[in-house]
């Protein structure tokens, strides 16, 4: 297979993601009711609580100090009564995805190594958003699924991504210049394409496909944070990674977030003492 033939167009991609499993019923109405503000709460709860593997990484969460709940919540309804609902739903959109793709044995290293990055750039998303008041859950579920489109382009195009690694290792770049390069497009465009086919609300999809390039005006708002997120997570490699590399930072992002010496250290703390128990519930 030649250069030339490698490069791949929307149209195939969205042919390659239509063939990827469908999401669960019940975390496609949850991403749905994420813009309702009249959302039925007790409906919402119910259907949670019909899945019991579901129900019990949950309730393994909200009772963990991620939390800090001196009193402990026995069911999805007090998890809804005590978090509130984005919360919960955050929570419930974590758990499901972690287990929706399958690959084969040869890559079940490299998926677990892409969902610590996920879940580190989740916990550091949730951290920046509350400082900056966006709605910390979605921030949580938009650090989780940043790359999510990576894992896509390796499930449906798994020798175009073989070749992008070979690139990469010949020139020693960033992995998102290597797609470009190989592919003609990268893993944010099929994240924002793949979001938006799982009708996930627009400033989630939004966010995703800008995460290595958001806008100045949104430099405090999602696309700003999950771009930090993103350039934290991987500063902390927690996923282990030998030839990762820290993407390339807007200067203007980080110093539009403000953050002081202590606060940037107290962040790394934070992300680093939730991360190894989240990772042994959701993983």
């Amino acid at each position: 297979m030649n250069e030339e033939n490698l490069r791949l167009d929307v149209e195939r991609v969205l042919s390659g993601i239509n063939a990827l499993p469908s999401l669960p019923a019940s975390v496609t109405e949850l991403l749905s009711s994420i813009d309702d503000p009249d959302a039925d709460t007790a409906a919402i709860a119910r259907r949670i609580a019909r899945d019991q593997g579901l129900t019990t990484r949950i309730l393994r969460v909200a009772n963990s100090p991620f939390y800090g709940q001196s009193h402990r919540i026995a069911s999805i309804a007090d998890a809804v009564i005590v978090l509130g609902l984005r919360s919960v739903r955050a929570l419930a959109v974590a758990a499901s995805f972690t287990s929706v793709f399958k690959v084969g044995a040869d890559a079940e290293a490299e998926l677990k190594a892409f969902w610590q990055h996920g879940i580190s750039a989740a916990l550091c998303a949730r951290l920046l958003a509350v400082r900056v008041g966006v709605p910390a859950e979605e921030a949580f579920i938009g650090g989780l699924l940043h790359d999510i489109g990576r894992v896509a382009l390796v499930v449906s195009f798994p020798r175009h991504m073989a070749a992008v690694v070979a690139y990469r290792r010949e020139r020693d770049c960033q992995p998102i210049d290597a797609e470009n390069a190989v592919l003609g497009l990268d893993h944010a465009l099929v994240g924002r394409l793949m979001t938006e086919r799982w009708r996930f609300p627009s400033s989630l999809c939004t966010a995703i496909g800008s995460h290595h390039a958001p806008p100045a005006d949104a430099y405090r708002q999602l696309p700003g944070i999950l771009h930090l997120s993103n350039a934290i997570a991987c500063a902390l490699d927690f996923g282990n990674e030998p030839t990762a590399m820290v993407p390339r930072l807007v200067p203007a992002c980080w110093e539009a977030m403000a953050l002081s010496w202590d606060e940037t250290q107290r962040l790394f703390a934070d992300v680093e003492a939730q991360f190894g128990e989240i990772c042994d519930i959701l993983l």
